[in-house]
């Protein structure tokens, strides 16, 4: 059984690196953390073209960790990790 721990929760708001961080219609919003049957939390997230998608927490944490997406901080402004 995986670990069920993340850093991910619901709300949290993404964009990817290089794009305009005050643009909400191009930022990824956490919507829900889940875990399945097997422990691994799974991630329901919307994209910047409405589309819902569910996968691996670990798919996102790899994300941040690589610079591809930063957290994005009140009024649009790039958090720091």
């Amino acid at each position: 059984m995986a670990d069920p721990t993340t850093f991910i929760t619901p709300g949290q708001r993404f964009i990817q690196t290089g794009l305009p961080e005050w643009r909400a219609d191009l930022q990824i919003t956490i919507v829900r953390v889940a875990w399945d049957s097997a422990g691994v939390a799974r991630v329901t997230f919307r994209c910047p073209n409405g589309e819902v998608v569910i996968g691996p927490a670990a798919n996102i944490e790899t994300a941040i960790a690589n610079g591809e997406i930063v957290p994005v901080v009140a009024a649009g402004h790039v958090g720091c990790c």
